[in-house]
């Protein structure tokens, strides 16, 4: 009845519908783009993703793997039970670095404008702005967006949910204006109320 294509980059779709209608032209497309986290991380600018509870041994080997000199490290977080247990790691792991702290997404675009660490430890999950917000801030800044940034999170980079941003709907012999109109409907239905059973 349908097929969905899936690109992991959004402008992709457009050439995969066009050879999918061909292949199969009787068939409704759908097509999204749903990158997984861990992309989305890499292409927010972040150097690598660990998942909560860490431990020690897997900061050291992460922050081996960035093959950077270390000597002042941000902390992003706002459990204070959580940004602790980072800084004595941190401390035990090299004692000389210097650690600064951010609560907040805000907080921490001052802090990155003001002092230019090394490195950001980032947790995604922030009051105010969250991770990706501040990674989108930072990256539109010149003098920030060389930053480096370890994303450190609960949130299981294969567990948490993908979106996407597009949604393209095709047929090889085009789509009439009351079928748009029609599909309109029924998207804009299945998008506002989607606990409701399908017709």
């Amino acid at each position: 009845q349908l097929v969905m294509v899936n690109a992991t980059h959004a402008e992709q779709l457009t050439a995969l519908l066009a050879e999918a209608r061909a292949a199969i032209p009787d068939t409704p497309l759908m097509g999204c783009s749903l990158p997984p986290i861990l992309e989305r991380a890499t292409r927010s600018g972040a150097m690598g993703y660990l998942i909560k509870p860490i431990r020690r041994e897997d900061l050291t080997a992460a922050l081996d793997s960035l093959g950077l000199t270390l000597r002042h490290v941000l902390i992003v977080e706002d459990n204070a039970d959580a940004m602790h247990l980072l800084a004595m790691m941190l401390n035990t792991i090299d004692e000389t670095l210097r650690i600064s702290t951010a609560t907040s997404g805000q907080e921490a675009l001052e802090r990155l404008g003001d002092e230019r660490p090394d490195l950001m430890l980032l947790d995604i999950v922030l009051p105010d702005i969250d991770g990706w917000q501040l990674l989108d801030a930072k990256n539109a800044d010149d003098a920030l967006r060389d930053i480096p940034v370890l994303i450190i999170s609960a949130q299981d980079p294969q567990e948490s949910p993908p979106t996407t941003e597009w949604l393209q709907i095709a047929m090889s012999r085009g789509l009439s204006v009351s079928e748009v109109l029609r599909c309109g409907r029924q998207a804009a239905r299945a998008l506002l109320y989607p606990a409701e059973e399908p017709d």
